[in-house]
């Protein structure tokens, strides 16, 4: 292998790592964000008040009502969060201890994820019922995005035998940047998981 094919090697092998984490991600978005999302506010909707329906919730999506925009829109916001979930994982998941990995991936997507979406005064967790029932649907969405994303990610580099990015394995193999990388890592899921906490708990004691 020459100087030059190097580089071009690193930058395929880049762009290959890239295209299935944007791909998986999207995909899994689509179904878990699209169709998983709306088949949770259904859900949320039988369980509380019929007076609910037509009311906006906090991402703007009408409680009880059944829209072709609606449900586009949902769609589309979940393919391109889990585009950009696929992207980070597939390209930063060798910072990640190799046994651990999915499950790593699978807390702090579930914290993050909660944390973003779960909100003492939101409209969803004031009118919603059951509390527990809002409070654990828009946790565990997330978390099992992903799941299926690291899972369909790690199978996909089994199969293909994909070879890692060289400028990534190159810190990879630096022992501080390691370290760096997964405090850094630790320390946003137990923010996330913190504030997570914080909001249900309020939540929950109403």
């Amino acid at each position: 292998m020459t100087a030059h094919t190097v580089p071009r090697a690193s930058s395929r092998a880049t762009v290959r790592h890239a295209t299935t984490g944007l791909a998986v991600g999207g995909l899994v978005g689509l179904v878990v964000g699209g169709i998983g999302g709306r088949l949770a506010m259904l859900l949320l909707r039988v369980t509380s008040s019929p007076l609910l329906t037509g009311t906006d919730t906090d991402d703007g999506f009408e409680i009880g009502r059944f829209t072709v925009g609606g449900t586009l829109n949902l769609a589309i916001a979940g393919a391109l969060l889990g585009g950009v979930a696929g992207l980070v994982y597939a390209v930063s998941r060798g910072f990640l201890p190799a046994r651990g990995r999915v499950v790593a991936w699978t807390a702090f997507c579930g914290t993050v994820g909660g944390a973003a979406f779960v909100h003492a005064d939101g409209v969803d967790y004031l009118l919603l019922r059951p509390l527990w029932l809002a409070v654990a649907t828009f946790t565990v969405l997330p978390a099992v995005g992903g799941l299926a994303i690291a899972a369909v990610v790690e199978r996909r580099h089994a199969r293909l035998r994909m070879p890692a990015v060289s400028v990534i394995a190159t810190l990879r193999s630096t022992r501080a940047v390691r370290v760096v990388a997964l405090l850094t890592f630790l320390a946003v899921t137990s923010l996330a998981g913190r504030s997570l906490v914080n909001e249900a708990s309020v939540i929950l004691q109403r």
